[in-house]
Parts: structure tokens; C-alpha cells; sequence
């Protein structure tokens, strides 16, 4: 049943962005660091790299979006020493979400980059602070397992990027 679930949200996805993909899932053995005997996970991997790369094939705002997300958190998690927390990952997500709440090509013109990056950090910021992130895809919660603390330390980091954000494209 939940491979059902999943086929289904991921041909919603791909059909609410107008194309289809033939990529699928892989199931890795992948044991999680905290639960070893949990070995086997779904991964769609592949999948959310096939929508991103034609996310950014369709718009030049998506792909510049997605670039200064990427870069910002590069700098400010390493400077930070914060790489635990995956951030490149939910940056993904977060980018996903965003075009499916904005899937026009008009909501991604160059003219809209400002407000797209606000709008995907907020996006990202609320989802981490209410500890419900969840991959667009699998339905799995992707915040659920991490600590309390380190959240709330992620989403003081996210508002000190979107900050940053601001006080440089204002």
C-alpha cells in the first residue's frame, strides 16, 4: 500500500508540472546511524534529480533560485560547522515544494528571483520549526529524526541566511 502511495504522489508531481519521467524508485540497503537494523530504504534519488534538472531546464529563475539557496547554505553551514544537518538536501525539498506551489513559468521569471528565495526560505523555515518536512515523493517526515535542539538551531540559521538575504538584495 504505502508503494502505492507513493506512485501516486509521485504521478501527481510530475503530472502537475506537466511531463513525465521514467525514472523509479530504488530500494539500498542504508542502515540509519541511530536504528542500524533498519537496513533497507526506499530512495528516489534519481527521481527528484530528473524533476530538478527539468525544473531548471524550464526557467533560468529556478536554476539561478536553486544556485544561490545551494551556495548561501554551503557558505553558512560550513562556516558554522553545521554539516550534520543536511541542509543541501532540504534545500532540495524545500525548491520542490516552492515550484509545486508555483508551477507557472510566469511565478519564475528573473524579475521574481527575490521573491522566490524569500518565499523558499520561509518555506524552509517554517516546515523545520513545526518539525514537519516532509519529501514530496516518499511522505517521509525528513526532519522527524533529528534532534530538538539542532532544529531550532536550523531554523535560527535559516532566518539569519534570509537575513542575509534580504540586507544583500535590498
Amino acid at each position: 500500500m504505502k508503494s502505492l502511495a507513493m506512485e501516486g504522489r509521485i504521478s501527481r508531481v510530475t503530472k502537475h508540472m506537466g511531463f513525465t519521467t521514467t525514472e523509479c524508485a530504488y530500494l539500498v540497503a542504508k542502515p540509519l546511524t541511530k536504528h542500524p537494523e533498519t537496513l533497507w530504504r526506499i530512495t528516489v534519488n534519481n527521481i527528484e534529480n530528473s524533476v530538478l534538472s527539468k525544473i531548471c531546464g524550464l526557467t533560468e529563475c529556478a536554476n539561478h533560485c536553486l544556485f544561490a539557496l545551494t551556495l548561501m547554505n554551503e557558505q553558512f553551514f560550513t562556516e558554522n560547522k553545521n554539516k550534520g544537518l543536511v541542509p543541501y538536501y532540504l534545500t532540495r525539498m524545500a525548491f520542490l515544494q516552492e515550484f509545486l506551489k508555483f508551477p507557472n513559468a510566469s511565478y519564475w521569471k528573473s524579475g521574481y528571483f527575490t521573491a522566490r528565495v524569500e518565499s523558499l526560505l520561509h518555506s524552509f523555515e517554517g516546515n523545520v520549526s513545526k518539525r514537519d518536512f516532509k519529501n514530496i515523493f516518499t511522505g517521509v517526515n525528513i526532519v522527524a529524526h533529528r534532534e530538538k535542539d539542532k532544529l531550532t538551531q536550523l531554523t535560527d540559521d535559516i532566518a539569519r541566511v534570509l537575513s542575509e538575504f534580504r540586507r544583500y538584495f535590498n
